[in-house]
């Protein structure tokens, strides 16, 4: 009788610890992602649907099929966004640049697309501007992505040139940096060349606009926060990731997005 209640009680342990474990899982599973926010006005429109966006948020979703987790996409502006994923309120983000300072907060997977930073301005800036000297040595607004990394030389003249900081007109999306030229806010802007030549081509800024030069070049990668995943779904993430290139997923997915 003794040995009975002994079991009886392994036996309620066990099941109280199983139970936590799969209410552990069962929260560590429901991943958020943010995207860009759609506040359209009559000169801006969201650019969540541009080929690279599109591109990304597919093969997130591919990779987190993978797993027993699903996937909520979030409206939110990027700087907002980078935020609450230092904090763990956020999961994931798509299209993040490596830092080391970053790979104490985030794990990465990837890379999955490489991006060209480049500058656009007006056609009469083509002779004029070819380098961030050429930028620095003028005056004008410049739109950039509020969070956004555009590599070391422009952190670098963040910290030298305090007249740069001044002219900075930090945006959500690409589609509303590019709108600022209509609005005669600013010269040049910042952005991913591939998102930008799908915005060149559009009538509005096809004949008045053109990329000058190009500022940075890096890959990008898939971040999760450190405080929302744990390292067992990190590994396992980052090994799906790999079966998924190995077997050309990853290639198959990109090419449905290519223009």
């Amino acid at each position: 009788m003794i040995k009975f209640k002994i079991l009886s009680a392994k036996a309620l342990l066990l099941n109280f610890l199983l139970l936590l474990t799969m209410q552990a899982i069962a929260t560590e599973c429901n991943l958020t992602v943010s995207k860009e926010s759609k506040q359209e006005n009559s000169v801006a429109k969201s650019s969540y649907g541009n080929s690279l966006t599109l591109q990304s948020y597919a093969l997130l979703e591919a990779l987190i099929a993978k797993t027993s987790c699903t996937l909520e996409l979030i409206p939110l502006p990027t700087q907002r966004a980078i935020k609450m994923l230092q904090t763990g309120s956020l999961s994931a983000m798509v299209g993040m640049s490596k830092t080391e300072m970053r790979e104490s907060t985030y794990y990465f997977i990837g890379s999955y697309h490489k991006e060209n930073i480049v500058v656009v301005g007006n056609f009469d800036m083509k002779d004029r501007v070819k380098n961030l000297n050429d930028i620095l040595a003028l005056e004008g607004g410049i739109s950039v992505m509020g969070g956004a990394y555009y590599g070391a030389k422009w952190e670098q003249a963040l910290k030298n040139d305090s007249r740069l900081a001044e002219r900075l007109l930090y945006l959500s999306d690409n589609q509303r940096k590019f709108s600022m030229f209509l609005l005669d806010r600013i010269d040049f802007s910042l952005g991913d060349e591939q998102v930008v030549d799908e915005l060149l081509k559009e009538q509005t800024y096809k004949k008045r606009y053109i990329k000058l030069f190009t500022l940075h070049e890096n890959p990008v990668y898939f971040a999760f926060s450190k405080k929302a995943i744990s390292v067992t779904l990190y590994e396992q993430l980052t090994k799906e990731w790999l079966k998924m290139q190995m077997s050309g997923e990853v290639d198959i997915i990109k090419q449905k997005y290519q223009s």
